[in-house]
């Protein structure tokens, strides 16, 4: 037989629908499905929200704004605030009324299109709003937020109402105060300091690299046999590693003979082409089997075709290898140098 259970503990708050169906977890037990126009009490039970009382209307409703609620000191009563806040101000309200300024005594309002309003010394500005409660006889105007549309003088100004058919005014109630001087103009808006750019960062000159001589992971480079007593095959540069052999000629003597392959690795670097020879980087240096010259760039003999990765190799004792392009059938004399006084040696 299935029953259902009710639930009166509610502490959790309204559940996110990926818990609906999640019984075997304790917030199921204390949550709602959907809370609307409710508070959540600390007791676990749901209380309606208070209701809406019209304030003020909007200062400009031409143009979009936000309430913020906010809260000066928690705890303390007469400290909570709405703030209205738009394009270039903010508006605060508590205590179910806007905020405003010092209550001044009405001396007269007439019975004109637009109202003309008399306060001494009001110091008012067009567009301003003004609040007013209290007036006598002249009671419509009362528990109303005005905007003031023109300044007739020191002491009287427009308001945006219609007052042929109001009361004629009688007073007003006590409780305001009377100016006898011009107020204090308001204090100029701070002077926001320029922007002081900050000095620029340190320039840091990265450690000399020195130049890579390389050639192309797709170049075919000629090993020894496997006697170490001649040339043997020509393989792919990538597929070399440390301790195989290459048929090469010493790079001062240039005699003939079987070095071992002491360093493999691999770099990203420019790539320059040159016809009838291998890809290389820009300072690697070629000479011609036979070649008692000096050795030349490949920047000098070529152009830059591509960024790719180059085998960077070091062979022990001779420091040269024989490299040719896949497409090439003759191979080119490499130097595999690493430092470039000693290539300026050979110029």
């Amino acid at each position: 037989m299935a029953f259902r259970k009710g639930i009166h503990n509610f502490s959790k708050g309204e559940l996110a629908p990926e818990l609906w169906g999640r019984t075997d977890i304790a917030p199921y037990a204390a949550g709602v499905r959907q809370a609307r126009n409710v508070l959540i009490l600390k007791y676990g039970g749901l209380t309606f929200r208070p209701g809406f009382e019209f304030v003020s209307p909007w200062f400009d409703e031409t143009q979009d704004g936000r309430l913020f609620p906010f809260q000066f000191d928690e705890g303390k009563s007469g400290q909570n605030y709405a703030l209205e806040m738009g394009q270039g101000y903010m508006r605060p309200a508590a205590g179910g009324g806007m905020v405003v300024e010092d209550v001044l005594t009405v001396t007269n309002v007439t019975n004109g299109n637009p109202v003309i309003v008399s306060i001494p010394y009001h110091g008012y500005a067009v567009g301003d709003d003004w609040a007013v409660s209290g007036v006598l006889g002249a009671i419509e105007i009362n528990d109303q937020v005005w905007r003031v549309t023109g300044i007739i003088d020191v002491n009287r100004f427009t308001i945006n109402a219609d007052g042929t058919a109001w009361g004629v005014f009688a007073g007003d109630s006590p409780g305001g105060i009377t100016r006898t001087s011009a107020p204090a103009p308001p204090a100029p808006p701070p002077v926001i300091p320029p922007v002081v750019q900050p000095d620029p960062p340190p320039v840091v000159v990265p450690p000399y690299q020195p130049p890579r001589y390389c050639v192309a992971v797709e170049s075919l480079i000629l090993m020894a046999n496997a006697a170490g007593t001649g040339p043997g095959e020509w393989k792919v540069a990538r597929d070399i590693g440390v301790g195989e052999r290459v048929w090469t000629q010493h790079e001062e003597t240039l005699a003939w003979g079987c070095y071992r392959v002491e360093r493999s690795d691999f770099e990203v670097e420019d790539i320059f082409a040159a016809d009838a020879f291998p890809d290389a980087s820009a300072a690697h240096r070629f000479g011609a089997e036979g070649f008692v010259g000096g050795w030349v760039r490949m920047d000098e003999i070529g152009t830059y075709a591509r960024r790719g990765v180059v085998w960077s190799a070091t062979i022990e004792g001779a420091h040269t290898y024989f490299a040719r392009h896949p497409a090439a059938l003759d191979g080119v004399l490499s130097h595999n140098i690493k430092q470039e006084q000693r290539i300026e040696d050979y110029a």
